[in-house]
């Protein structure tokens, strides 16, 4: 049963609630009044020396190791002409853990003490024991060792895993590496991306960065994404574009769309179907293969 009370303040003007057992919830462990009962009330006691005179509540979650340090709440219940319902009981709370544990919070309402609702620390095995100091969390968290890059850590193998954030790609050329890079211009970098996503008229090139570390080899490489060249001659200029988020890596990504027109010194002409790039970086025409026109 919970009691409320209206208390009077002239300089505000007005009244407000204030429900008596919140005024222990700023300070773990503490019981309330569960409200499940018309005629229980809870109430939370000052417990005396030793918890003299109430009993562990063993209705409750039990801690899985013994708590390092702790303190107890103690609380009984009472009918509304304020006679025991229920034995005095008391929870231990665990202040902290002993190594590989951690603290877990708990709320429950006990079968013991009538009607009260009781919130409570215990100590539980701590999954990120096992992880490093950088990544002790199960979430995504900004990793401090490098720009774009996130963290977390994978708790069945104790170490740590890494993405990089929207806006960078992994430019790392281990298979368990992951080293982030800005993405570079007219592309997007979705978040965890291994590579950008070039916008469409922009093609993919991805090019070794120098050997570092006295291994003789590359560890990392960087992409940019340049556009499509021109046809040879055109006037107006008539660039290639790509695939949407194509696969491709280089300048064979890009193609003339069947059916442009275009312009040339030759004469005018129209592709009849997509003519593709081939590594020479250019389109030049005179003919053009698959074109009709003079």
């Amino acid at each position: 049963m919970r009691l409320y009370f209206k208390i009077f303040a002239p300089f505000a003007f007005g009244f407000f609630m204030l429900n008596p057992s919140n005024l222990w919830a700023a300070s773990v462990p503490y019981a309330v009044d569960a409200g499940q009962s018309s005629t229980d009330n809870c109430k939370q006691e000052t417990c005396p020396s030793s918890n003299l005179g109430y009993s562990e509540d063993a209705s409750l979650q039990s801690s899985a190791a013994a708590c390092a340090s702790k303190k107890s709440v103690c609380y009984n219940s009472y009918s509304s002409s304020g006679i025991t319902v229920s034995l005095a009981s008391y929870k231990d709370s665990c202040v902290s853990c002993p190594s590989g544990y951690a603290l877990k919070l708990v709320t429950d309402v006990s079968t013991r003490a009538r009607d009260c609702e009781v919130t409570y620390y215990v100590c539980e095995n701590d999954p990120l024991a096992d992880c490093p100091s950088n990544c002790k969390s199960t979430s995504w968290i900004t990793d401090k060792n490098q720009t774009g890059r996130q963290t977390r850590c994978n708790t069945s193998e104790g170490k740590c895993e890494y993405r990089c954030i929207s806006g960078y790609y992994n430019g790392s050329s281990l298979t368990s590496g992951t080293y982030c890079k800005a993405c570079p211009a007219n592309a997007t970098c979705p978040m965890g991306s291994t590579r950008p996503v070039c916008d469409r008229g922009y093609y993919p090139q991805k090019t070794n960065d120098p050997a570092s570390g006295g291994i003789g080899i590359s560890v990392s490489y960087t992409y940019t994404c340049p556009r499509c060249p021109a046809v040879t001659g055109s006037n107006p200029a008539v660039y290639g574009t790509t695939p949407l988020n194509t696969s491709v890596i280089g300048i064979t990504a890009c193609y003339i769309p069947a059916n442009t027109t275009i312009n040339v010194t030759e004469g005018k002409y129209q592709f009849t179907q997509n003519c593709n790039y081939s590594n020479t970086a250019t389109v030049t025409p005179g003919k053009p293969a698959g074109t009709v026109g003079e």
